[in-house]
This record gives structure tokens, sequence and C-alpha cells, in this order.
């Protein structure tokens, strides 16, 4: 958990449509990395809210559209709020996973590092 994504999604100015997804935004800001990627399943995300998995999903693509949050990988997402004073490395990272995807064999699978990199290993 990294605080400073929590203060900064408290302290912006945002006009959220329902309070739902205000809930999911500041559950998946709770669990997001320091680099501020969240690793939820959206099943996941609906037991630590106590909403319905269904207003997740819907939720979670309003979020998208809004451009706070961008999915980068399956059960994993980007914060894209306050990177302001840094490049934007949701972008790249969705091109690294969009480059692995053209050139992986059918024998390996893209994981991500601890570092929240995405890339290419053997499938045992």
């Amino acid at each position: 958990m990294a605080v400073k994504h929590l203060v900064a999604a408290f302290e912006m100015d945002v006009a959220w449509d329902t309070a739902s997804q205000r809930t999911v935004y500041l559950e998946m800001t709770y669990w997001a990395d320091r680099k501020g990627v969240i690793r939820m399943s959206q099943k996941e995300l609906a037991e630590r809210t106590v909403l319905s998995r269904r207003t997740v999903v819907e939720q979670t693509y309003k979020l998208i559209e809004m451009g706070l949050i961008a999915k980068i990988a399956h059960s994993r997402y980007a914060l894209r709020y306050g990177k302001a004073d840094e490049t934007d490395e949701t972008d790249n990272i969705e091109a690294e996973v969009n480059r692995l995807r053209e050139i992986r064999q059918p024998h390996q699978a893209i994981v991500f590092t601890r570092e929240g990199k995405p890339r290419l290993v053997d499938r045992d």
C-alpha cells in the first residue's frame, strides 16, 4: 500500500457519479503499490468493497473512461491520476505488454516482476 495514492485520491476534485464508483476507486488506491499498480481481480475487489461483482465491473469501466485508471493486464490496473511530474509509465507498460503479446510463443507466458514490469517466461 502506498499512502501517497490514497491521500491523492481523497484530495482530488472529481465529480463522482455514484458512491460505489468512489468506493471502488478508493479501494484500488488503497491496494496500489508504490508505482500505482493494482493487482486484484474484480471478484476480489467486490468482496473487499461488499459490492456486487457486476457493480465493480461497471464502475471499473467508468473509471477507465474517466482516465483515472488503466487496465494493463488480466487483474492488473494502474492509477493514472497524479503523475504530472513523471512520464506516464502506464502507457509504457501497456505498450510493452502489447509488444510481448505479438512476439510471444505458445510455450511462453507474460508475467510481471516485483517492480511491475512485464516480461516473457517459459511455461513449466
